[in-house]
């Protein structure tokens, strides 16, 4: 190996810092639909549950006319029947029959009223929830465009960083691309830079026949305490 060998491992390790950064980014940017979609499924669910309150109401109002007709019929014919009595306790048997009657029209009526309020208001709930959708739809698919484009960008500087990266593994001796791999897989971050003797990441001191090795550039030196492959200051790029 020599000096120029390890400025490859420097780039690849900088393309991995730079890729990760990038796709965060984008996982960052699609969060944005995470809060739509929220959005738009509390809007769906409050529509359902009013479609399904709506129809109860209109069965319950269905059943309350119901109960009226016949309700104003039996009362109808307990007027007849309240003509026709003899007696003063038929009179008033009658007249309590008819009073319980009226009474029990009148608590059906209220409740019809109080149906039709209900009805209306769950009518202009389902209606607001049709606006939302469309106004959702708008602003969804402008979202929509302006994060694709921006991770469109992002994407494009992906596939470009992922192509130099693929580059410099192609010029890089197999077996060091493995020990790079295996540590990365192991460290993360599998290069460290030499500091005053020490391993710049553990800052564990280095022994000097590996410090000759590394200053010479003639073999991949790791560090026994973290692992890293150690690399001289001098290498930049």
């Amino acid at each position: 190996m020599n000096k120029e060998d390890f400025i490859p491992l420097l780039e690849m390790q900088a393309i991995e810092k730079k890729l990760s950064r990038l796709n965060d980014e984008i996982s960052k940017e699609n969060s944005r639909f995470d809060h739509l979609n929220k959005l738009s499924l509390k809007n769906e669910n409050k529509r359902q549950v009013a479609e399904n309150d709506l129809l109860k109401n209109q069965a319950d109002q269905k059943i309350h006319h119901s109960k009226l007709d016949n309700l104003s019929k039996t009362l109808k014919n307990a007027e007849i029947e309240l003509m026709k009595v003899k007696t003063n306790e038929a009179l008033k048997k009658a007249e309590l029959e008819t009073s319980r009657l009226k009474s029990e029209i009148d608590q059906l009526e209220s409740a019809v009223l109080e149906l039709l309020d209900q009805e209306e208001n769950l009518i202009c709930c389902i209606d607001e929830t049709v606006v939302f959708d469309k106004n959702f739809k708008d602003t969804y698919d402008e979202i929509k465009n302006e994060i694709y484009n921006d991770n469109k960008k992002v994407f494009t500087e992906i596939d470009s960083l992922k192509e130099h990266y693929e580059y410099l593994k192609s010029n890089l001796p197999q077996e060091t691309f493995n020990a790079y791999e295996q540590i990365k897989a192991l460290k993360g971050n599998p290069l460290s830079f030499l500091s005053n003797g020490h391993c710049g990441q553990c800052k564990t001191a280095i022994d000097r026949q590996s410090l000759q090795e590394i200053e010479s550039f003639n073999s991949l030196i790791t560090c026994l305490t973290c692992g890293r492959i150690l690399i001289s200051p001098e290498v930049q790029y």
